[in-house]
């Protein structure tokens, strides 16, 4: 009787110590699989491997931290973030973890919280060299130049001495007014890499030849930039601006229009001005790049900025199923917000009862969001005092920082809700499920689990007597008396049936 007990035990437990093991590795098989994918940049595939890893092993901060790089390169930073705070808390002394966390926020536009993670990134010994360099971008985006030109030559002296962390030491060295300065990084830069810099590097490079007073290097920077992103206005805008320090003025009105079409608004000053351009003549000019939720009336976000927020709102719209749009007026001219509004939907601006609407005033430093009955119910007055109440951003004219605060805190509400209906569905379904079940089958939960468990486990229990047993009779070179093998027979063959 020990010897059958100890066999069964054994069994047990190697049974649940196998279960265990062949569940782990299968999800770091999901995982590697969603690795392959992303090396091959199919990352839907890659998103899908990854969220059936984590089902498998909810408990693994690599899987979440994998899944959220995937979400990153979709650009769904939302979903990206929420991936990261759970491996945060799943692993909260990681500094990677902080660092990517702090890398997708930066490029969601939420630099405040950002250098946050960075902070805590440093702190917890990230790679001092990247940690450096990311931070100083995050406070260059801030306009903490001088600070963020601290952090690049850190980030040199910590052995990353890259052409790229030169570059970005002379954009915040430009900004700095730094004209020398940010020449001999470039010089630097492109004595490291001569080619393959981005756009931005060349329309920075040439921007500071301007400042030096050398516009025929400023062309030559700018028409490199046009060449490889042909679609920026503001590349064109800046080539203008060097024809016209050369005298060039016929090319330099021919350029501007064209940022003008592509929708650089501070174009359109240079052409009515040294151009004789007519507000009838500037209606008439085609614009090709136009925006569905970004409307930057008073011309106070840059292109970049108003790219990434164009990209935010149009992915939380899809998220929340309502159309998030942001307008960003010169004043209020003496009216309310609400009579505002009203104003832009009679010039045309198209908006419906399913519509979110963010529009702030530059000149009051205010913002409102405006919805209509069909989400009363979920942005109420009170939910949007209490947004706006801790929004201090317009008043410092961080426009796009403010923007993006404002957009997560809306998303954060709009989530919150969709997640309660989600909940609430299921709960109506279960109980229907419930309320229809025959009387034969209302089994309490545990009683359920377990009549599942004590078949499984018998099931278990006979196979592996059964086979352990079999083997003990094929490989030993002891038998068992006739009437012992009869015993353990009319246990493997009746014993099971039996307590059935």
């Amino acid at each position: 009787m020990t010897m059958k007990t100890a066999i069964f035990a054994t069994l047990i437990l190697w049974f649940l110590t196998d279960f265990s093991i062949q569940a782990q590795v299968t999800a770091m098989e999901l995982n590697a699989e969603g690795v392959e994918f992303f090396r091959q940049k199919q990352y839907k595939e890659a998103l899908q491997s990854f969220s059936k890893a984590i089902g498998r092993d909810p408990t693994n901060a690599d899987f979440y931290y994998n899944r959220a790089d995937a979400y990153y390169r979709l650009q769904s930073f939302r979903k990206a973030v929420h991936d990261l705070n759970k491996a945060v808390d799943l692993s909260p002394s990681d500094p990677t973890v902080f660092m990517k966390r702090g890398w997708v926020k930066y490029h969601a536009g939420n630099y405040k919280a950002a250098l946050e993670d960075y902070e805590q990134a440093i702190f917890l010994g990230a790679e001092k060299a990247d940690s450096y360099n990311e931070r100083g971008l995050v406070k260059s985006a801030l306009k903490q130049y001088k600070s963020a030109t601290a952090d690049f030559t850190r980030s040199l002296a910590a052995g990353q001495v890259h052409a790229s962390v030169y570059t970005n030491r002379a954009e915040a060295r430009y900004m700095m007014q730094d004209y020398e300065g940010a020449m001999r990084d470039y010089t630097t830069a492109f004595e490291q890499k001569p080619d393959g810099h981005s756009a931005r590097v060349y329309d920075f490079r040439g921007l500071t030849f301007l400042e030096l007073k050398m516009p025929d290097k400023a062309i030559e920077d700018f028409s490199k930039a046009i060449e490889l992103e042909p679609k920026s206005g503001t590349f064109y805008y800046n080539y203008a601006y060097a024809q016209k320090e050369k005298g060039n003025m016929e090319t330099a009105c021919e350029y501007w229009q064209k940022a003008h079409k592509l929708g650089y608004s501070h174009a359109t000053d240079y052409l009515i001005e040294y151009c004789n351009y007519t507000d009838e003549k500037l209606k008439s000019l085609q614009t090709y790049k136009t925006y569905t939720y970004i409307d930057d009336r008073a011309n106070v976000l840059t292109l970049e900025e108003r790219d990434r927020l164009e990209k935010n709102l149009a992915v939380c719209s899809r998220e929340a199923g309502h159309k998030i749009k942001a307008v960003i007026i010169k004043s209020l001219e003496g009216k309310t917000f609400e009579e505002y509004t009203v104003k832009l939907m009679n010039e045309g601006l198209k908006h419906d009862a399913n519509d979110i609407l963010i529009l702030i005033s530059e000149e009051d430093g205010k913002a409102h969001i405006e919805v209509d009955y069909n989400l009363e119910g979920i942005l109420t007055d009170w939910v949007i005092r209490q947004i706006l109440s801790k929004q201090t951003d317009f008043q410092k004219g961080q426009y796009s920082e403010g923007l993006n605060r404002a957009i997560d805190n809306v998303m954060d509400i709009m989530s919150r809700h969709i997640e309660d209906e989600k909940m609430s569905v299921i709960g109506e379904l279960n109980h229907k499920k419930e309320s229809s079940r025959s009387i034969l089958h209302q089994f309490t939960g545990l009683e359920a689990l377990s009549v599942a468990f004590i078949f499984i486990l018998s099931v278990i229990i006979f196979a592996g007597v059964w086979f352990a047993l079999k083997k003990t009779e094929r490989s030993s070179s002891l038998t068992l008396p006739a009437n012992r093998r009869m015993t353990e027979n009319n246990f493997r063959g009746g014993g099971i049936s039996g307590s059935w």
